[in-house]
């Protein structure tokens, strides 16, 4: 019989990390893969031929000071957190699949048969709580057969829904603050690259009345250095929150469908045996009567 184990399905539990809660990504895993992309990165750049390196849009990277390593290296950061998000998501959604391929949708969620039907879920999923899905249904199955009130589950499994969802978008906190702080590291530059314009600049200023154009050279060269520092850094930093952002919706896009898949498995296969099994109590109890 197959089985649902989070470890075989989570890329972060197969390489030996411990697996964030549900779509949340190891930070640790995400730095690490960051750095190493990193390092490939500046590799290939700096081992590009001259005649390369002399463009411009290669200097943006290798050419203006540390905040292009340090923003380069955030942007990595995001990127991995956001396809083990993805990695996470999918497996998530693979434990939908499953429980519609061992047919969970034809059970009979009723009173009598909740404990026995708990049971076999925990035999399809030894572990429910790592799955959003099969926790749900375990808590389903949990209450009803402790409870024995069909119509205080919809209240429970609102809760859990909502639950989930404040997790999913928790998952994201830590991205949140990159995609804050990658434009901040932009606009560091540039006020780093605008005190040394203007610092070249008073130099060259100062020399203008020596009228020795050859002395003023350096001095310009710094400004337009600076000026160069000042753009490009915060053109980088900008490009790169806009690439992490439009990645990250499109993978969060994906969570938000899963959830509505979620939800929508509970309307239709679980929340109306549940009403069935509450309009049956009357009449049994009336016939016993």
């Amino acid at each position: 019989m197959d089985i649902l184990d989070l470890k075989k399905l989570d890329i972060e539990a197969r390489v030996g990390f411990r697996p964030g809660r549900y779509t949340n990504a190891n930070r640790s895993l995400a730095f690490l893969a960051a750095m190493l992309m990193t390092i490939g990165f500046y590799g290939i750049l700096i081992n590009l031929p001259s005649s390369l390196q002399s463009e411009r849009y290669i200097g943006i990277f290798t050419d203006r000071g540390v905040i292009p390593y340090i923003t380069m290296l955030a942007f990595f950061w995001g990127i991995c957190l956001v396809w083990l998000k993805a990695r996470k998501a999918n497996a998530q959604a693979s434990a939908l699949r499953f429980l519609l391929r061992e047919k969970v949708n034809e059970w009979q969620f009723s009173v009598s048969d909740a404990a026995k039907l708990r049971d076999k879920l925990t035999k399809l999923v030894p572990a429910p709580v790592d799955f959003i899905l099969p926790n749900r249904l375990y808590l389903t199955l949990t209450s009803l057969s402790t409870l024995r009130q069909p119509m205080a589950i919809s209240g429970l499994v609102a809760e859990q829904a909502n639950s989930d969802e404040a997790q999913v978008d928790d998952s994201y906190s830590f991205l949140t603050m990159l995609l804050y702080i990658i434009p901040v590291l932009g606009f560091i530059g540039t006020v780093l690259g605008l005190g040394a314009a203007i610092g070249n600049f008073g130099t060259t200023l100062s020399q203008v009345g020596g009228a020795d154009l050859d002395a003023m050279l350096p001095s310009l060269q710094g400004v337009t250095g600076g000026l160069a520092l000042a753009f490009d850094t915060t053109l980088l930093a900008l490009v790169a929150a806009l690439l992490l952002q439009i990645y990250a919706s499109f993978v969060r896009s994906t969570e938000t469908s899963f959830l509505e898949d979620c939800n929508l498995f509970f309307q239709q296969e679980v929340f109306p045996k549940l009403t069935a099994e509450i309009e049956e109590t009357p009449t049994t109890s009336t016939t016993q009567a």
